[in-house]
């Protein structure tokens, strides 16, 4: 299946890319017009405690904060090229602010810590909280097998922690265990970067270097 990528900004068709990657380098410039700014995102001098590959996100993440911050809105939609067109050439969608990514819901969590808008106790809540609510609402209007297939691409794209690889079962057992799964990411990563604030029996986990 050959592929483009329509990006559409703030509910306009902005532009028509061959792929993902340019797609996200295009909002990586429409978000952080010059080079100094598109270095920030990159870099990990906003969060000196994250100062580490495994913690500090990735860039990808990292516009979707600043998308996030801006009040811009991004969407990505795959469309398949084909001769003929029979009806609508959607494959998949990509809402850069407003998807459910449980990944970015970790990372976001260690960059409220490290700027010091919550501690870690009550980011873990907010973090279980808020993925335990989206797996309930998306589950209104998508089978388990889409809602798993979709996060499954979007971590691939996105990069970020890694709340799915080895974990086992059927997309029902993994959704009903997300909550947990980005619970026990969350304190994996917090431990490193603030081991004074997490709690002693969220210790026992360790991230591989």
């Amino acid at each position: 299946m050959t592929s483009v990528f329509q990006i559409i900004h703030g509910g306009k068709s902005d532009v028509v890319v061959a792929n993902m990657e340019i797609g996200m380098d295009y909002i990586g410039r429409v978000l952080a017009p010059n080079s100094e700014d598109r270095e920030r995102l990159r870099s990990t001098a906003e969060f000196p405690a994250l100062d580490d590959e495994r913690l500090c996100g990735s860039y990808y993440h990292r516009l979707c904060r600043e998308a996030h911050q801006l009040r811009k809105s991004f969407v990505i939609v795959e469309h398949e090229l084909r001769g003929v067109v029979l009806g609508s050439t959607e494959v998949s969608r990509y809402d850069l602010v407003n998807d459910f990514d449980p990944s970015y819901i970790v990372q976001d969590g260690l960059w409220c810590i490290a700027k010091g808008d919550r501690d870690v106790q009550d980011e873990a809540k907010m973090v279980h909280g808020f993925v335990a609510l989206s797996v309930s609402v998306l589950r209104k209007s998508k089978s388990d097998d889409e809602i798993i297939g979709h996060l499954r691409r979007k971590l691939e794209i996105m990069k970020g922690p890694d709340l799915l690889s080895g974990v086992g079962g059927t997309p029902t057992d993994i959704l009903n265990a997300l909550p947990e799964i980005a619970l026990e990411k969350f304190f994996e990563l917090a431990n490193i970067a603030f081991p004074q604030q997490v709690p002693i029996q969220s210790k026992a986990t360790t991230i591989s270097p």
